[in-house]
């Protein structure tokens, strides 16, 4: 049921990354990741950085390894049957040339020479107030001018990477940066496994901006919620959990950026134990699962929701516990100071514990302690 996405990253990871991931990819299979999210694989301007400075649309060979080590990491995860999500930059580029502008009456940074997509001061911003898009970095695309040139062409760029390279899916980045017809349209062409980064905490706008371009989105407004359960659980009401899990929207407790910015700092693993066992599609975080050693509780969760396909059924809630079944197994998240008993059931504060036919097993509360 769903997906279990490895984020395979975390900002300023080492260089040679492909290889170190490639590594990994036997136990990841065994602990049940069904795929991984992979750095932007374009070169950036900044050839040490991490690739969102997007420069080099064709160019594979990054900080992170080579073309040839990109593609023998893809076929490696598909022979354990990972698939593997590409994070595509479309909505601006950095590190044209000057030239001249005449739609701006000055000089832009719009010339990029590169043979399989150059691009001049036709296909950026014309500042014509039409696009409604959010964006301070780099030249802000133009999608559909010059008959529709940076539209068909970026469709062409990530056709590329799904045919030729061996994506299977795409993250894509900040989504408020992108016109939604565009998404819809791209999304259309490629027909694929997509996630949008529409980092706003507002679930309207997110099941919105899902329905108009049939994209998958991360869930924001979970993780805002997350977030103040493990960091102030004395101003969070369990009850107001499932308000923010909706179809379409993919959970997770951190990611690059909010692991810089925003961080889940307390009780990590009971944002965990919600998200793998209550949701159906779920990012786990490189760095909480090898980095913050969160990785031998991760599989235990992992290994509980592999037993089952059935969906979660809420059976009490109140503003600390929230009980839950998932076919055999109960589940009971306390956030919490204190101990509670719930139908004879031991559950430490700040804690969860999970159950088989309302007793819990032995070899599952030793492999969670």
């Amino acid at each position: 049921m769903g997906r279990v996405i490895m984020q395979a990253f975390y900002w300023d990871c080492e260089s040679n990354w492909y290889r170190k991931v490639k590594e990994k990819l036997p136990e990841l299979y065994y602990a049940g990741i069904t795929d991984i999210w992979l750095p932007p694989p374009s070169r950036g301007l900044n050839q040490g950085g991490m690739g969102y400075d997007i420069y080099d649309h064709y160019n594979l060979n990054t900080r992170f390894g080579t073309k040839r080590e990109l593609k023998d990491l893809i076929r490696t995860a598909h022979r354990y049957g990972i698939r593997v999500i590409a994070d595509v930059v479309m909505g601006h580029a950095i590190g044209g040339k000057k030239e001249y502008n005449p739609y701006l009456e000055t000089e832009t940074y719009t010339k990029f020479n590169q043979p399989e997509f150059p691009k001049n001061y036709k296909h950026f911003c014309h500042n014509c107030v039409g696009c409604h898009t959010d964006n301070s970095y780099g030249e802000k695309i133009c999608y559909y001018s010059d008959n529709g040139y940076m539209k068909d062409n970026l469709i062409k760029w990530c056709r590329w990477l799904k045919d030729s390279i061996g994506f299977d899916g795409f993250r894509l980045d900040n989504c408020k940066q992108i016109r939604w017809d565009f998404i819809r349209d791209w999304k259309e062409a490629l027909q694929t496994f997509t996630i949008g980064e529409y980092w706003d905490g507002d679930r309207g706008l997110l099941q919105r901006w899902r329905d108009y371009t049939n994209c998958n989105v991360f869930n924001f407004p979970l993780f805002y919620s997350l977030k103040e359960m493990c960091n102030n659980p004395a101003l969070f009401d369990m009850r107001c959990l499932m308000d923010n899990v909706f179809e379409g929207s993919v959970s997770f407790v951190e990611n690059h950026d909010t692991d810089r910015f925003d961080p889940v700092i307390f009780n990590k693993i009971l944002a965990y134990a919600f998200n793998i066992l209550f949701t159906d599609y779920t990012c786990i975080f490189w760095k909480d699962y090898y980095i913050y050693n969160l990785k031998r509780e991760i599989d235990s969760l992992l290994e509980i929701r592999n037993r089952t396909v059935d969906r979660v059924e809420i059976e009490y809630a109140d503003y600390d516990l929230l009980v839950a079944r998932r076919g055999n197994y109960r589940i009971f998240i306390n956030k919490g100071e204190t101990t509670r008993i719930y139908n004879g059931m031991r559950i430490d504060g700040a804690n969860y514990k999970i159950a088989y036919n309302t007793r819990a097993e032995h070899y599952l509360e030793e492999s969670m302690t």
